[in-house]
């Protein structure tokens, strides 16, 4: 929706502390990206946990059994044993949500998909960095964002329509 929008008006994100993982998946389909110094960006990856509690319901004589509708219906489900199948297939959706994301960073802040691999490890950077990696466009303040908005979406003096407004998100 956030890309949408962005091609209709801009759109410009500032992130005050965090703007990270699925936030950051949002975010960075923005026009214009911009953090506070200490704001930290990134975590762009995708994660699952899958605990395996089967071990120690056996050793208390628990037997978990599943009865479901199709092969992995269940799969994690607690005291019942998780199978390398079924981890093979958590991680097959996690790499298909992966792609997802990165292609969506790739196309939101107009970067290569080697790029996008190359901070696709899960990791977050503080703003400087971060805007060195392409990921947001400025370091500045949110005052100083907001500042900037204003004076862009002032209509034109030679004209009484509006210009495009720009949409704000503090994130």
């Amino acid at each position: 929706e956030v890309r949408a929008v962005s091609r209709v008006k801009p759109v410009h994100v500032h992130a005050e502390d965090s703007l990270a993982s699925a936030a950051y998946w949002v975010g960075s389909q923005a026009t214009r990206l911009t953090a506070s110094p200490a704001a930290q960006i990134g975590s762009i990856g995708v994660y699952a946990v899958v605990e395996d509690w089967s071990a120690m319901y056996a050793e208390r004589g628990i037997k978990t059994h599943i009865i479901k509708s199709g092969k992995f219906k269940g799969a994690g489900a607690e005291g019942a044993e998780v199978t390398q199948e079924e981890l093979d297939e958590i991680q097959r959706m996690a790499d298909s949500i992966n792609d997802l994301f990165a292609n969506a960073v790739a196309k939101g802040r107009s970067m290569t998909m080697s790029q996008v691999a190359k901070v696709n490890d899960g990791r977050v950077w503080l703003a400087e960095e971060a805007q060195g990696l392409g990921l947001i466009d400025g370091v500045e303040s949110f005052d100083v964002a907001m500042n900037k908005l204003r004076v862009e979406a002032r209509p034109a003096r030679s004209t009484k329509s509006a210009k495009a407004k720009m949409a704000v998100a503090a994130l």
